[in-house]
């Protein structure tokens, strides 16, 4: 950014950092992290309005804050630039699972599962994957689906939070306790509430049955 603050990648990319610190617990102030992001999103695109990569960040970062709406214009916008982009489908589908749009989530997931199948960071595919198919109801599939997350990162909470949920859902009340024993155990303070700023459903009966799952699996 120094060398060419013209040049509209090194705001992205400086971006994503950013973000990964506030999602991660690791920055000082995680909200003034994710806000000087979205700051430097809105830079890189008014630098190139082809940046497909800066929208679909830009729309995953405007999730986290709750600005859904918004959230889902950028993500389709960065689809529309990059079809065939993996890191366009895979915000699509995080940010269209939890703006109550699952089935083209899950189109999105598709995209991104064909695209690079073997891709380093694809358990945030399933994870994607398990938020828009709780919407649907469909709880075996996310059972699955975060069994593949499991293998790649075994102490991950998001992945153990849909796993928890799903599991409770099915009447598996033990391996729902077991899952839930996991994520205290990783994180003592863990609870519902923190939960679901994690999984930051746009609709409220969305929200309400994420919470209710996860009362049943166990956690306060």
């Amino acid at each position: 950014m120094r060398l060419d603050p013209h040049e509209s990648d090194g705001y992205a990319a400086t971006a994503a950092c950013l973000y990964a610190l506030a999602m991660s617990g690791w920055a000082e102030s995680g909200k003034d992290a994710m806000n000087e992001a979205i700051v430097l999103l809105s830079r890189a695109i008014n630098l190139d309005a082809d940046n497909a990569i800066a929208y679909t960040l830009l729309g995953v970062a405007l999730l986290s804050v709750g600005r859904h709406d918004e959230a889902v214009f950028q993500v389709k916008r960065g689809s529309e630039l990059a079809p065939g982009s993996y890191y366009a489908a895979v915000g699509s589908g995080i940010v269209l699972g939890y703006c109550g749009e699952p089935q083209d989530a899950l189109e999105s997931i598709a995209t991104a599962v064909r695209v690079s199948p073997r891709d380093p960071r694809i358990y945030a595919t399933y994870q994607a994957q398990c938020a828009a198919l709780f919407v649907l109801d469909r709880f075996e599939e996310i059972v699955s689906a975060a069994q593949r997350i499991m293998r790649m990162l075994p102490d991950w909470t998001e992945g153990l939070t849909m796993q928890a949920a799903a599991l409770a859902r099915l009447g598996r009340t033990q391996d729902a306790h077991h899952a839930v024993e996991r994520l205290l155990g990783l994180d003592v303070q863990y609870s519902v509430r923190r939960a679901l700023r994690k999984h930051p459903y746009r609709d409220a009966a969305d929200r309400d049955k994420l919470a209710d799952a996860l009362r049943q699996a166990g956690l306060t």
